[in-house]
């Protein structure tokens, strides 16, 4: 008897460390997720910057923090001139809560944003400012089409 209760003992210790193992390793495999993701279709993050197609522009993303109402956490878009160290944020907030995917065109310097929330956009530089451009279905790039098709 005494055998019995040492072995069940045994098993419920390993069975709830197993348990907590579990809990613990998922936040390390969703951020590995999320990062190979990242690289895979090359998408800015919060720790990713990453330089346009014409190798002229860095897009990077900064958080934001509540203002007024919308009391929820989020992140701007942050574009850098590489050679002159310009700055530009993109007026819109992008809440962390939900989805985002920001992305370059493959072939042109266009930032490409897709959010959960609020849809996809797209910016374009022109006569010295990122100005919110339009797009057809097709145009989007193929990052965009496959993480959200």
């Amino acid at each position: 008897m005494k055998k019995i209760i040492i072995l069940f003992s045994v098993v419920v210790m390993v069975s709830l460390g197993l348990f907590a193992l579990t809990l613990l390793s998922f936040d390390y495999f969703y951020e590995d997720k999320e990062r190979i993701e990242a690289e895979k279709y090359n998408l800015v993050t919060l720790d990713r910057e990453v330089i346009s197609p014409s190798g002229i522009f860095m897009a990077t993303l900064f958080e934001t923090f509540p203002i007024g109402s919308d009391d929820v956490r989020g992140y701007q878009i942050k574009i850098v001139d590489i050679k002159t160290s310009e700055e530009y944020i993109i007026d819109m907030h992008f809440r962390r809560r939900d989805v985002n995917y920001i992305v370059w065109a493959e072939d042109y310097d266009i930032i490409w944003a897709y959010s959960g929330d609020i849809g996809t956009y797209c910016w374009e530089f022109d006569d010295g400012n990122w100005i919110p451009g339009t797009y057809k279905e097709s145009e989007k790039p193929k990052a965009l089409k496959e993480l959200r098709p």
